[in-house]
């Protein structure tokens, strides 16, 4: 019988991502992963960020990072902590998660010809 004495570990303490703004709602970002060197049956990690997120959610079970909302287009960077706890025992891991948003929306007007604008009635 193992004890629960190892806490979890990110791989990395911070990653850098460049998303698209125009990302739907519900959308798979990215996918956090900390390990434990106790076996599964002592080893079991949830995940959380550390203050709420206005545009993202975190699956507790599997670290899974989606999108809550659609992203403003005046938003070109968002940055949140992460937290690992290991069940059974008050150790717990942190990573920075840097959001880059590139805004790659098409062009619906072109403004060099402005003035030469109609819409019909």
């Amino acid at each position: 019988n193992d004890l629960n004495d190892h806490g979890p570990k990110f791989s990395l303490q911070t990653v850098s991502l460049n998303i698209s703004q125009s990302l739907r709602s519900g959308s798979t970002v990215f996918q956090v992963n900390a390990t434990s060197a106790d076996p599964d049956v002592n080893g079991h990690i949830r995940y959380s960020f550390v203050e709420p997120s206005e545009y993202f959610q975190i699956d507790e079970m599997n670290g899974m990072i989606r999108l809550k909302k659609t992203l403003p287009s005046s938003l070109s960077n968002v940055s949140s902590t992460i937290e690992a706890k290991e069940d059974g025992i008050d150790w717990t891991d942190r990573m920075n998660m840097v959001l880059s948003i590139v805004n790659d929306e098409k062009e619906y007007f072109n403004l060099d010809e402005i003035n030469r604008c109609s819409i019909e009635e």
